[in-house]
């Protein structure tokens, strides 16, 4: 059995990491980094993209397009047993690239709302001249507007 130690022994210790693990660190920090960002992004943004822009305001649906991002997550942390962990870091970032410009792809570029009018026209009080307005957003609901 240890003899107890004075709490003056306990010193901050300064973070490391093996030399080994090193070369493999970084790469696997900058796109978790990155993955968990835009994860959080799509999870955050996608109910009310889909109540907005698709008129889709079933939260039933909602809550499975984000599910399915939570599996999606999942099923992919399985298949590196299967794809190997050299192959699975390129991989996985090519697949997350792809379905950045999938979703960059898809959004509605034909109205001037304020996160799809170019950057030419931000600051300047007024959208580009070709640009319409983008329709209304759906009513919303009695039940869920705050009581007074």
């Amino acid at each position: 059995m240890r003899e107890p130690r004075a709490l003056s022994a306990v010193r901050p210790q300064r973070p490391a990491l093996p030399a080994r693990v090193r070369p493999v660190f970084v790469p696997a920090a900058i796109a978790s980094f990155a993955g968990f960002a835009l994860f959080g992004v799509f999870t955050s943004v996608s109910p009310a993209f889909l109540a907005r822009f698709l008129h889709v305001d079933n939260h039933a649906v909602s809550g499975l397009v984000v599910a399915l991002a939570f599996f999606s997550s999942t099923a992919g942390q399985l298949a590196v047993g299967r794809i190997g962990v050299s192959r699975s870091l390129p991989l996985g970032c090519a697949v997350l690239f792809a379905g950045l410009a999938f979703l960059a792809g898809r959004s509605p570029r034909s109205c001037s709302s304020s996160w799809s009018s170019p950057p030419s026209s931000a600051g300047s009080g007024r959208a580009s001249p070709s640009a319409r307005p983008c329709p209304p957003s759906p009513p919303s609901r009695p039940w869920s507007s705050a009581r007074r």
